[in-house]
């Protein structure tokens, strides 16, 4: 501030005023991206797991091409896949998922990715990557012994029961529990009867009296007449709400509802790979046994 004074014919004038400096220049600074390693020394074309089963997925990935950039990603192989068209991520990133139908035959499948390398300005860039599919793996579950106990009546001069533990039968004719055709009784039967010849006898034991009255023999017995049993297919009927889980991530799917019916295509202990009415042949999920389903046979 300047205060400034003076005199006018004989009149004193003052007065004051301000200076102020002239406003400072902002610079203009303008930042450089650093370019991803992805994008500068990308890596080989991935793809995981390189071993997918029918009714699985399997994931490609590859690296190197120029940010926003629209990049076609097709696979050649014994099934034909439709191919995806994918955005370059700002690392020049591209990822691809493929859905393993059950139906889709096994073999060899090539993954190719083509599109423009980071830094230039048009095409010819490519990564390719490679993937089998494999079959469903079945297992047969295995029957758990079980404990039974047999008797068995002697038809000679005495009689005698026999108890022992059995076991499920091991050759045809067997049947668990039966009673013994020889009724050996005593102690330690096996309570297990297996196809025996009878033993002749001298002569039928007949009841004390004036007159005995002569044994029939049995009739003759037409033997069983055997059919041929149907194949059957193992259906699971939830009839509660449980949790499924995609293959093979074990990701929560979905809750099934009561009546809901289920195609089993594999049998792992308590879990079943399963198929729901209606659904893509992709979408085959993982359900527990334990509690809220039921698996019945057709």
């Amino acid at each position: 501030t300047i205060r400034v004074s003076t005199n006018l014919g004989g009149c004193a004038v003052s007065g004051t005023f301000n200076v102020t400096p002239p406003p400072t220049a902002t610079p203009n600074v303008t930042a450089t991206p650093v370019a991803a390693a992805t994008c500068t020394n990308p890596t080989a074309a991935a793809i995981n797991p390189q071993n997918a089963s029918q009714g699985s997925q399997t994931v490609f990935t590859a690296s190197g091409f120029a940010p926003g950039s629209q990049v076609a990603i097709s696979v050649s192989g014994p099934a034909q896949v439709p191919q995806q068209t994918q955005t370059a991520t700002p690392a020049c990133v591209v990822t691809a998922t493929f859905s393993v139908g059950l139906a889709d035959p096994t073999g060899s499948y090539n993954v190719v990715a083509a599109g423009t390398r980071f830094g230039a300005t048009s095409g010819g860039y490519q990564q390719s990557a490679s993937y089998s599919v494999t079959g469903l793996q079945t297992r047969t579950p295995t029957p758990e012994a079980t404990s039974v106990t047999g008797s068995g009546t002697g038809s000679g001069t005495g009689t005698g029961t026999g108890t022992g533990a059995g076991s499920p039968p091991t050759g045809p004719g067997e049947q668990p529990g039966q009673p013994d055709p020889l009724g050996t009784g005593g102690s330690g039967g096996t309570g297990i009867s297996q196809p025996v010849t009878p033993v002749p006898t001298s002569a039928p034991l007949t009841p004390a009296g004036p007159e005995a009255t002569p044994v029939p023999p049995p009739p003759d017995l037409a033997p069983p007449i055997e059919t041929a049993a149907e194949p059957s297919v193992l259906w699971l009927l939830a009839f509660d709400s449980v949790p499924t889980y995609s293959a093979p991530s074990m990701e929560e799917a979905w809750w099934t509802t009561p009546g809901e019916w289920y195609l089993v295509l594999l049998w792992e202990g308590n879990w079943v790979l399963a198929w729901r009415e209606g659904d893509p042949d992709d979408m085959a999920v993982w359900i527990s046994t334990d509690v809220g389903v039921q698996l019945i046979a057709i």
